[in-house]
């Protein structure tokens, strides 16, 4: 009868692939979560700017009538509330991707 040759792999050194192969795929999930983060971050300065922007508009004086004509108060209060609402999902999603990333995030 012929034995099978058994390799036994040493346990540290699977450890410690298996350790730097883990620490690889935390880093990059890390750098997409930042790169996630910094869109979204860079999104609500945008929704930021743009409300600004609206309130001056309708701020200013005379601003009753544009080039197209009169904007109804209606419609300026459904942008205002878009974009409210588009900040408010950008500050959710921005709060998942941080809890993520803490849990991705490699411990020393």
């Amino acid at each position: 009868m012929t034995e099978a040759f058994t390799f036994t792999p040493d346990a540290d050194f699977v450890d410690r692939a298996l350790d730097a192969e883990l620490r690889e795929s935390s880093a990059a999930v890390d750098r997409k979560l930042r790169t996630m983060l910094a869109a979204l971050d860079d999104s609500l300065a945008g929704i930021s700017d743009a409300r600004e922007e609206l309130r001056n508009l309708y701020a200013a004086p005379d601003t009753s009538e544009t080039a197209e004509g009169i904007v109804p108060q209606a419609y300026d209060q459904d942008i205002a509330t878009y974009l409210a609402d588009a900040a408010r999902n950008l500050r959710a999603a921005a709060a998942i991707l941080r809890s993520h990333r803490q849990l991705t995030t490699p411990r020393p």
